[in-house]
């Protein structure tokens, strides 16, 4: 979390002003603690595969920042109920389980390229 904090920073000096956090697995909970503490410089917060572990305290994430959670239906790793779980935490957002994908979610690789290619830049509209 402090490394998505100091990165935010740096950026920031740069000429940065609103920032996308993303997480694989653990770094799920890593992207939602971090839009929680970027707050009004959040713009939006991306999972993969996340845990829910850590995003206890995820419905302090402000009610106009965009969430996408990304799950596999055949995660060998972490249960797609997961990532429901930190979507009820949130309150809101939006949930997509994607079939044949497991925790890599390789198996879905151009459908991540084009969602993921038109979801991040939407956040900045």
């Amino acid at each position: 979390m402090h490394d998505v904090a100091a990165a935010a920073d740096l950026a920031s000096r740069a000429g940065g002003a609103r920032f996308v956090t993303v997480g694989h697995s653990f770094g799920g909970a890593v992207a939602v603690q971090a839009g929680m503490v970027l707050g009004q410089h959040c713009a939006g917060v991306l999972t993969l595969s996340t845990q829910s572990a850590g995003c206890e305290d995820a419905g302090q994430l402000a009610d106009h920042v965009p969430v996408l959670l990304l799950h596999g239906d055949r995660d060998e790793i972490l249960p797609p109920d997961t990532s429901a779980v930190v979507r009820m935490l949130i309150g809101h957002g939006e949930l997509e389980i994607l079939p044949g994908a497991g925790h890599l979610l390789s198996e879905a690789a151009d459908h991540l390229r084009d969602r993921l290619g038109t979801w991040i830049p939407a956040c900045f509209d």
